[in-house]
């Protein structure tokens, strides 16, 4: 700026010098040695250049202190930086690491780095964990080694057995014939199994795996009439489809009806499992139903044995139903019936003698 008001001036005080000149451009044949330029018709320029060259002094003087008094300052604090820098690497510190002896018995160590900012070394920790876990891993499995050791039974056990060090016992071994425990697999006479000859040379006597019993089952002619018919239920309310039953009572030995056919209209009809079995105990009583599934929906409380058949009774006048022991075999029981009881009332027999039932639905089982 002061460089360029400088120039400005000394452009001025040339165009006034200038104009000075053209005045007596036209006296320079007559009189060359008499000209005099600008300050003589003009005695005000020197003393304009010279106040202006002051001005420009007094700025340019005042701008140079001005920079002598900042540039002093900035250096100062850049040249100390430098040095506080310079000082800060040249006495960092050497940290020494961490050393630290585990539990185990093992020494581990970290390394610490100087901190500038808090003027300190760092602490750090070293770590033990794995050592330690790897350690309780190894002590665990001796231990378990050692225990295994002192439970360790000196004892001897049969073919069928191995000993448990935690009982000092002898344990059974499945599916084994000796174990003392009567399985499926053991062969016919294996003593493992009961004898269950009841010396009747009417039952085929066997030993059931599901109720860990002897059974025995009744292969003679049944010709004492020990299974007999005791209820009908032939007329429901409204549609009969489906909701016909027979029950039966066995007053002998345990007897299983498989094979056995219910004779209704000149037809054998098999009597077949319901997925409760087919066996009938002694005393027990069992229903044979036109769908075992819709008998138990309307007979919930039922908790007898349902077997399943398909028949159709008379309504209107009656009809007969037998029993027999087998596919064209002898009658066991049989019972002709007529049509006296109301819709929805059985027949059964009460005292050896026949006559309606007082409930509605029937007395399946009672």
């Amino acid at each position: 700026m002061v460089l360029y008001k400088f120039l400005l001036l000394t452009l001025i005080a040339a165009a006034v010098l200038v104009s000075g000149c053209t005045r007596y451009t036209g006296d320079v044949q007559n009189t060359p040695m008499d000209i005099e330029i600008g300050p003589r018709d003009h005695p005000e320029i020197p003393e304009i250049v010279a106040e202006q060259a002051r001005n420009i002094s007094k700025e340019t003087n005042a701008t140079k202190k001005r920079q002598e008094a900042q540039t002093p300052a900035s250096a100062h604090n850049l040249s100390e930086k430098k040095d506080a820098t310079r000082e800060s690497q040249v006495n960092v510190p050497a940290c020494e690491p961490t050393v630290k002896t585990c539990p185990d018995g093992s020494v581990s160590e970290c390394l610490n780095f100087y901190l500038p900012d808090k003027q300190k070394c760092s602490a750090c920790e070293p770590e033990c964990r794995q050592k330690v876990q790897q350690k309780q891993q190894e002590h665990a499995s001796e231990t378990e080694t050692a225990t295994v050791q002192e439970t360790r039974c000196d004892i001897k056990c049969g073919p069928c057995q191995v000993p448990d060090n935690g009982t000092c016992a002898c344990v059974p071994i499945l599916f084994c014939d000796g174990n003392g425990i009567c399985e499926e697999t053991d062969p016919p006479g294996s003593a493992d199994c009961p004898d269950c000859d009841d010396a009747d040379p009417c039952t085929e006597d066997r030993y059931s795996f599901a109720t860990n019993e002897c059974v025995h089952l009744n292969t003679c002619q049944n010709s004492s009439g020990t299974i007999r018919i005791t209820e009908i239920f032939y007329d429901a309310i409204g549609s009969d489809k489906g909701r016909e039953w027979i029950e039966i009572e066995n007053a002998g030995p345990d007897t299983d009806i498989s094979q056995w056919r219910l004779l209704e209209g000149g037809v054998q009809h098999l009597i077949k499992d319901a997925g409760l079995g087919t066996l009938v105990k002694n005393g027990e009583k069992a229903i044979i139903a036109d769908n075992a599934t819709l008998f138990l929906i309307e007979h919930p409380l039922f908790e007898g044995l349902v077997l399943d058949s398909s028949f159709t009774l008379n309504n209107k006048k009656g009809d007969s139903i037998s029993l027999l022991d087998g596919k064209d075999g002898n009658v066991a029981d049989s019972v002709t019936y007529s049509d006296e009881c109301e819709a929805g009332f059985s027949l059964e027999l009460k005292n050896s003698a026949w006559a309606c039932s007082e409930t509605e639905g029937g007395t399946p089982g009672l």
